[in-house]
């Protein structure tokens, strides 16, 4: 299994926005930093922590650093957003909202349904 190292991946900012429509074969991996996943189009199954299920448009979920996981095609379309962050900038977000950032790791794993409207407004502004 392979482990993502936050040195191979953030070299200027503390975090990355990946969007992904291709063919999902994707290996089992973990990685030292966070990493949020929405689906914007389409479903994918995810497997988080041993946990399948599969997602569809709207869905977000949260994977917290060292939780080994994977995801998939399921269909014969889907569009996901994948935002990646440092430990370091996710304190730092966390500071300023005043939120425990070990209740983030709790969510690893949870998925949440982002409202239709706030998810046409997402999606308009990728």
């Amino acid at each position: 299994m392979t482990v993502l190292r936050t040195r191979d991946f953030f070299k200027e900012n503390e975090y990355l926005l990946a969007t992904n429509s291709r063919k999902l074969y994707g290996q089992y991996h973990s990685h030292e930093f966070f990493e949020f996943i929405a689906v914007l189009g389409g479903e994918v199954l995810s497997v988080i922590d041993g946990e399948k299920r599969t997602m569809t448009s709207g869905e977000l979920t949260l994977v917290a650093p060292g939780i080994v996981h994977n995801v998939l095609s399921s269909g014969d379309f889907h569009h996901m957003l994948n935002i990646s962050v440092t430990e370091k900038e996710m304190e730092k977000i966390c500071a300023f909202a005043e939120i425990d950032i070990h209740c983030l790791l709790n969510f690893s794993g949870k998925y949440i349904k982002i409202p239709e409207k706030e998810f046409g407004v997402l999606c308009e502004n990728l």
